[in-house]
């Protein structure tokens, strides 16, 4: 048998395995919808195309607003903290004029 043949009945033992395995869930639990993946359920959500920003607050499942997590100069701290928003910092702690 070929390596190409050897791989190919590996690949559909592998397969036929997987699908044959019951996906099982913990006693008690059930899947609940969430679109975006932000851990924040659908029902809930106030934004379920939007991933949550990470605060718990009044508007869990959304996005904070921009200028509170865009980085316009790339420097990797957020605009709304930002003291020089268009000038990247150095990253030695000290602002950058």
């Amino acid at each position: 048998m070929s390596a190409k043949g050897h791989r190919l009945g590996v690949a559909i033992l592998l397969l036929s395995v997987l699908a044959a395995a019951p996906a099982h869930l913990p006693a008690g639990s059930q899947l609940v919808p969430d679109i975006d993946r932000d851990g924040v359920p659908d029902a809930t959500d106030m934004c379920p195309n939007l991933p949550e920003d990470g605060i718990g607050d009044a508007t869990d499942g959304c996005p904070s607003p921009r200028t509170q997590w865009h980085d316009s100069d790339r420097d990797g701290i957020a605009d709304g903290v930002d003291e020089c928003p268009l000038s990247a910092e150095v990253y030695n702690g000290i602002e950058d004029a």
